[in-house]
């Protein structure tokens, strides 16, 4: 740590999964009403439902199968349920939006392209060091000769998540580019007419390269460690009661359609991160709590601030006082020159 000679690991207490899925159409176009439409709505969120810290022999063991990775760690293992904590919330003009805007890639010659954007974004929080959050998003575009690359005439929401870098919040992002670039919105649509029927059965999208198993969370960020692997999303409906007095308050025949998500290659349907921790300021170690140790770091930044300003005002400008406090003593010479003009004065020479 820049801060504090005692290397100890802050480790993740709070961990939160969200599907999002953004449908945009793009700003190049023949008919206005068309450009520049996008919906973008929440397909699963859920909190972890374990957070646990590897022993010694499962962490040496995971250092052994992995031998590049720095010894110098800690290792948490992260998992979220396969299902989503709340219904998707989507009114039925909202579905029916996106259903036309997914439809547009079917237009006329000269309307708009239309793109897709799945981001999974999952947030890590550890005491003081705060919220980590990373973001990697897979994009899709048709038709491929209307598509004009993703830095080009789109929503900004479509811009921001699938040219990577730095979001707006400052957290990373990382894009996966659909092959061929079609791909996704094609299953995309057809998805989205089954998941739109009043139907029990659930609508089932594999989203390619999209989730990463292992990663490193040290003090320059997350790191994704391991090739990424697909996701299965699902969507499915389930019919909600009337309001009684045993069951859930809803209208009668209404219909709520609840997400789930799934590693292609889980066999246990949770979802599983394991984290690599590098060494940082423990809290408990440096201080014994948060508010001890803000206030030791602010004494210690303030030590080093002030002693700082004063060596720096007892050196600057050295260079160009070095000229005068270097010149040998006149007084010998000066004195010899007060003689003379005294003596001149009296005639005395």
């Amino acid at each position: 740590s820049p801060f504090s000679p005692f290397p100890n690991t802050v480790l993740v207490e709070q961990a939160n999964v969200v599907l999002g899925m953004t449908v945009a159409s793009s700003c190049d176009g023949y008919d206005p009403s068309q450009l520049c439409r996008y919906v973008e709505m929440d397909l699963y969120r859920a909190p972890a439902i374990q957070i646990q810290r590897s022993n010694s022999s499962a962490t040496a063991q995971y250092l052994q199968d992995n031998p590049r990775v720095n010894t110098d760690i800690d290792i948490q293992d992260i998992k979220w349920p396969w299902f989503s904590q709340g219904a998707l919330a989507a009114s039925p003009a909202m579905l029916e939006e996106v259903q036309n805007i997914l439809n547009k890639a079917d237009g006329p010659e000269g309307g708009p392209a239309v793109a897709v954007a799945f981001d999974l974004q999952y947030r890590l929080q550890r005491s003081v060091l705060g919220l980590t959050s990373h973001t990697r998003s897979v994009c899709s575009c048709v038709p491929r000769s209307r598509c004009p690359g993703f830095a080009g005439p789109w929503p900004a929401r479509i811009v921001e998540l699938c040219n990577g870098g730095v979001s707006s919040l400052g957290f990373s992002q990382e894009v996966t580019i659909s092959e061929p670039l079609d791909a996704v919105v094609n299953e995309t649509r057809s998805w989205w007419r089954e998941a739109s029927q009043r139907s029990f059965q659930e609508a089932i999208l594999v989203l390619p390269k999209l989730w990463s198993p292992r990663v490193n969370l040290g003090n320059a960020g997350l790191t994704e460690r391991q090739d990424l692997r697909d996701f299965i999303y699902g969507l499915a409906t389930q019919e909600v009661a009337p309001c009684n007095f045993t069951g859930p308050c809803s209208a009668a025949g209404s219909a709520l359609r609840w997400g789930s998500l799934r590693s292609g290659n889980s066999s246990s349907g949770n979802l599983h991160l394991k984290v690599e921790l590098e060494k940082s300021v423990n809290v408990q170690g440096v201080a014994g709590s948060s508010s001890d140790y803000t206030s030791a770091l602010g004494l210690y930044v303030a030590v080093v601030l002030v002693l700082g300003r004063y060596l720096r005002g007892a050196f600057q400008g050295a260079s160009k006082q070095a000229i005068y406090d270097e010149i040998p003593d006149v007084h010998v010479f000066l004195n010899l020159i007060e003689a003379i003009k005294m003596a001149r004065e009296h005639g005395d020479l």
